[in-house]
């Protein structure tokens, strides 16, 4: 089964080499996977990723340095601007989002969680 998680780590590193290498992000493209071996639906989903936000890069930033208290865009960490670059294209443009597994979503159940937690109806 592919990894979303693997296509969302290799969309990161792409915006990462684009931006701090200089190169064109059909470099970028052509050149990242010669080095990787990665499942075909993985490679894909990537590459959809970095070539959306490349494409939307003006849309992001100015999204993140809204809700980005006390940070300028510029000051934040090269690896920061990556991945909230991916997280924030990914929310507004992936119609097939999956944030967390059925399996793995949390019960509501009370008897679940410490007696602390309490739901309201």
């Amino acid at each position: 089964m592919p990894s979303r998680r693997k296509s969302r780590e290799y969309a990161m590193q792409m915006l990462y080499q684009w931006e701090l290498g200089g190169n064109t992000p059909e470099q970028v493209g052509a050149s990242f996977f010669l080095e990787r071996r990665a499942d075909r639906e993985v490679e894909s989903f990537a590459r959809e990723i970095f070539r959306g936000a490349v494409d939307n890069i003006e849309r992001l930033d100015q999204l993140i340095r809204e809700r980005a208290a006390h940070w300028r865009l510029e000051r934040m960490a090269a690896v920061d601007r990556s991945i909230l670059r991916v997280a924030v294209y990914e929310l507004l443009h992936c119609r097939k989002l999956h944030l967390m597994p059925s399996s793995t979503r949390p019960s509501k159940s009370p008897d679940a969680f410490p007696a602390r937690v309490q739901w309201s109806s």
